[in-house]
């Protein structure tokens, strides 16, 4: 039985192994407001709505005053309130009639020359953007012609050379792959498919189902070309490949991405990837760029070596082996990135080796630390307040806590932060990906502002692993802690952690401490990432989004589920900074019940 400090409850049900019995909506755990007063939005009621402050310009006693009338009427025509008649306090003269009605008229002529100038500026940029349409009158004679003479580049085994030279690892590109006016009209035909929408840690897009079956003529078509396609990809590969192919479409969208992998499965080849993106494709404006990275001794994913454009009917296919890591960067315009891809699968399937991961190090504090006065707010100091908790903490084992610093502290915290310049990144790129700080990887500080940031950060860290905040977390949770890893961590534009059965922490029993260390003024939600998320297979249990000055605590009891932070996109308002802590759990004592 476990020794509880504090009280004689039965330990907090473990996340891990069991579901929780009642699910609030989205799966977020429960929050606590670390002050009370802010806790009820309708505390303080605005008092002047349906009064003075819900009027419109003008309006008195319920009416609207003529001279509102005559703005509202002026404002419609596109002119000012006094070429209107604005309310002066004396009636217009022939004169002045006269010269309001030239205004008007010359108004009125400047308003239609400017929605002129407008309506010629948005066709001359629809021009621009606007790919070519479908060549419809011409689909007979396209279907009329072969799968060989649809296939524009011929001769593919010329280029076994350029394959074989290629970095970071075997591939090659291929522009104007296809008959352009087929794959026009190969795109229009995929985009009347049914596309599904795949999102978890990795990727986020839509995509169809295996397009072997589909009867519609020119992805039919597509399946005769691959067929065609293989003789030449056999002679450059070196590879005996089978007749079955993969062939799926993909959209990716804005924020649409596919993060760091290797596509290795059994009996997978060659992977392709023919683009149908709209014309003008750029990695600037657009993103979706085929990354390749480049691998070190261990062949770990160490940085993007090589940046394809997924430039319309080009087609990319690359050696599916131990090091071709590559990623779908973030599509950041409104475009749809539009391909088809798919693997040729040969007879040997190849073994794919378990990555080994040091062991987490876990360290117990013994150096002087601030005492919980110093940093904690009063209200998880209130002896009834930590008995609320617990009792939460113990019905679903995860639990935040809000405004759980005092104010003052936690802007001194958060603004140190922000101004540390030493971080380290954090690897490798098909696990996760964003920095981390830690001075003993890099001794020394620098001097003024820096130092002193480093000073509070320092401080805070060393009270993170002191035996005063882990006596307050066994209060609040009823949980005997020992031993603390704790990393200060940033999470950019890009940055990610990916769920994995192999990360250490997730091996055994565990208390997950997380404070988020965002700026107040700065809004997140699940849209742009940066969240944390606890699943178990496919299915999602826990749900954190960043907010700041929140205390997370969320119990592991045994291996099962994994975790990972969501990927952060151009979207979100700053990097998340957070410091995340693993606190070990004391061991199960055996009580001797003989007498």
């Amino acid at each position: 039985r476990r020794s509880i400090p504090f009280h004689s409850s039965p330990i907090p049900r473990p996340l891990l192994s069991h579901r929780p019995r009642t699910r609030r909506p989205h799966s977020q755990p429960r929050a606590l407001e670390g002050n009370p007063s802010s806790a009820s939005p309708h505390s303080c009621p605005d008092r002047s709505i349906g009064r003075l402050a819900g009027r419109p310009p003008g309006q008195k006693g319920g009416t609207i005053s003529s001279a509102s009338r005559k703005r509202e009427r002026g404002a419609s025509e596109g002119l000012e309130p006094a070429a209107a008649g604005a309310d002066t306090g004396t009636m217009p003269n022939a004169r002045n009639r006269k010269a309001m009605k030239k205004m008007r008229e010359a108004k009125r002529a400047k308003l239609a020359a400017e929605q002129a100038g407008a309506k010629g500026q948005e066709k001359r940029d629809s021009t621009k953007t606007t790919p070519k349409q479908p060549p419809f009158e011409k689909a007979g004679a396209v279907l009329a012609k072969s799968a060989k003479e649809l296939l524009q580049t011929s001769r593919l085994s010329d280029r076994k050379e350029a394959f074989e030279k290629s970095k970071p690892f075997k591939h090659l590109l291929v522009q104007n792959f296809l008959d352009e006016d087929y794959a026009l009209l190969l795109k229009d035909e995929l985009m009347h498919e049914e596309f599904y929408q795949k999102s978890n840690d990795l990727y986020d897009f839509t995509q169809t189902k295996d397009l072997n079956d589909c009867s519609k003529p020119f992805i039919k078509r597509f399946k005769d070309i691959l067929q065609v396609a293989r003789a030449e990809l056999e002679a450059i590969s070196g590879f005996k490949l089978k007749e079955s192919v993969d062939i799926f479409g993909a959209i990716y969208t804005e924020t649409g991405k596919l993060l760091c992998h290797d596509d290795r499965m059994p009996g997978r080849k060659i992977a392709y990837i023919l683009y149908l993106t709209p014309e003008g494709w750029s990695k600037e404006k657009d993103g979706g760029a085929l990354d390749l990275f480049e691998t070190d001794g261990k062949l770990m994913p160490t940085g993007v070596a090589k940046t394809i454009v997924p430039e319309f009917n080009s087609l990319v296919f690359f050696e599916v082996s131990k090091v071709s890591f590559h990623q779908v960067s973030e599509v950041i315009s409104k475009r749809a990135r539009v391909s088809l891809s798919g693997w040729f699968y040969g007879d040997t399937i190849d073994s794919i080796e378990e990555i080994k991961w040091p062991e987490p190090d876990f360290k117990i504090c013994t150096e002087a630390a601030d005492k919980i006065e110093d940093w904690v707010g009063r209200t998880y100091r209130k002896p009834n307040m930590i008995k609320k908790i617990r009792q939460a903490f113990l019905e679903e084992s995860s639990i935040d806590l809000r405004n759980f610093l005092r104010k003052d502290k936690f802007e001194s915290l958060s603004s140190a932060l922000y101004k540390l310049t030493r971080w380290r990144h954090v690897g490798p790129f098909h696990k996760m990906n964003y920095l981390a700080w830690n001075d003993s990887a890099n001794p020394g500080m620098d001097e003024g502002e820096c130092k002193e940031a480093e000073t509070i950060v320092e401080g805070f860290r060393k009270f993170m692993c002191s035996e005063q905040l882990r006596g307050l977390l066994g209060e609040l949770t009823g949980i005997t802690l020992k031993g603390v890893a704790i990393q200060i961590r940033k999470f950019g534009e890009g940055h990610y952690t990916l769920a994995h059965d192999d990360e250490p922490f997730m091996k055994e029993e565990g208390l997950d401490v997380v404070l988020c260390c965002t700026n107040p003024a700065h809004v997140w939600d699940l849209k742009t990432g940066g969240s944390m998320h606890y699943i178990d297979g496919e299915e999602e249990l826990l749900t954190i989004e960043a907010s700041s000055n929140t205390l997370s605590l969320v119990y592991r009891a045994e291996p099962g589920t994994s975790r990972f932070v969501k990927y952060v996109n151009a979207k979100a308002p700053a990097p998340r900074i957070d410091i995340a802590c693993t606190f070990r759990c004391e061991e199960d004592e055996e009580e001797d019940d003989n007498p």
